[in-house]
């Protein structure tokens, strides 16, 4: 196994996720193709070589075969040479990227069940930050409108429950994971990463049932008005715009806009939704708060999803901001 994940096989991993991370339509530039063609004819060479090894220990079977599932694809799939025009041939590429990653992450989950790190991809899917639009919307108005305080823990427990059994059974029983992910919903939102591990929206719902246990449409509505906006937003803002890196693939670019739109989703839902508690100081007090709180969960988010750790550092945030300033939370 020491051959397989010596440093220049990871490299050449590490290559292929950057690559297919820079294939990307908020970051993609005119003239960049050439480029691109160059990094993937290394990593082409990188990779046959990387299967070689893999043959030659016995133990390594499971990452072998992924191997041999990424070299296929990655040649396969290759962009043609000869493109018309520059919308063609941004389509070709990112055609490349959709097709080759779940290959990818294929490969990285066999490797890391041999105890070796790869980084997971995280494309732009515009359709995915729509749903979570929609998504944070849609609980805030339950939360407001729908459900009394007493019922959330009941229902969203149920709604957690559900998400993680049907978790646990696609562990058991791979085709029926391969049977999920075939429905049109999930191959539209979902991350290719998702296929081999748990999925936002489990975590997601995980979040709801915690936050349910506050009793507080408050910090509620402020923990999911903040996940709604916040996090689709930094996303967008650290694909296209992000240069300076902070932690695990985030920006400080990508960090201070979740900061502010944050901060502006906490303010309007809280000046809407509860203008009785509102003054400005104390409501831009809490809502920066539980944004920064939010905003720092997101930054160290690795072993857990952030779908879980924003909106319960969020409302966090806006509990102890809502002490301090003396805001009502609960009533």
């Amino acid at each position: 196994m020491t051959q397989i994940i010596s440093s220049e096989n990871q490299r050449v991993l590490l290559e292929l996720h950057a690559l297919l991370r820079d294939i990307d339509p908020s970051r993609w530039r005119d003239g960049i193709e050439a480029a691109f063609r160059d990094r993937l004819s290394k990593i082409q060479a990188g990779v046959a070589q990387m299967r070689a090894v893999a043959r030659t220990d016995g133990k390594m079977d499971a990452v072998r075969e992924r191997l041999d599932e990424l070299a296929r694809a990655v040649r396969d799939f290759s962009p043609s040479q000869s493109i018309p025009c520059k919308h063609t041939l941004q389509e070709e590429w990112l055609t490349f990227r959709k097709r080759v990653a779940p290959y990818y992450e294929a490969c990285a989950h066999a490797l890391q069940r041999k105890a070796v790190r790869v980084p997971s991809l995280r494309p732009t899917n515009y359709a995915r930050s729509l749903f979570h639009v929609f998504a944070g919307l849609g609980s805030i108005g339950l939360l407001e409108f729908v459900l009394p305080l007493w019922s959330l823990p009941w229902v969203t427990g149920v709604v957690a429950l559900t998400c993680w059994v049907l978790e646990t059974t696609r562990r058991i029983w791979p085709t029926w994971n391969q049977t999920l992910f075939k429905f049109v919903f999930f191959k539209v939102i979902a991350h290719p990463r998702e296929v081999h591990h748990v999925n936002s929206a489990t975590w997601y719902a995980t979040s709801l049932f915690v936050l349910s246990l506050l009793q507080s449409h408050l910090v509620g509505m402020v923990a999911l008005a903040i996940m709604a906006f916040a996090d689709p937003a930094a996303a967008m803002i650290g694909r296209r715009w992000g240069r300076t890196t902070l932690l695990h693939g985030r920006t400080l670019e990508g960090s201070l806009t979740f900061v502010v739109v944050g901060t502006a989703a906490a303010l309007l839902g809280m000046h809407i939704l509860h203008p009785e508690v509102c003054s400005w100081p104390m409501t831009l007090a809490v809502g920066a708060c539980a944004a920064v709180c939010g905003s720092i969960a997101e930054l160290f988010s690795r072993g857990l999803d952030d779908n879980l750790t924003v909106p319960v550092s969020a409302a966090a945030g806006t509990v102890l901001a809502a002490w301090l300033t003396g805001m009502p939370m609960w009533g």
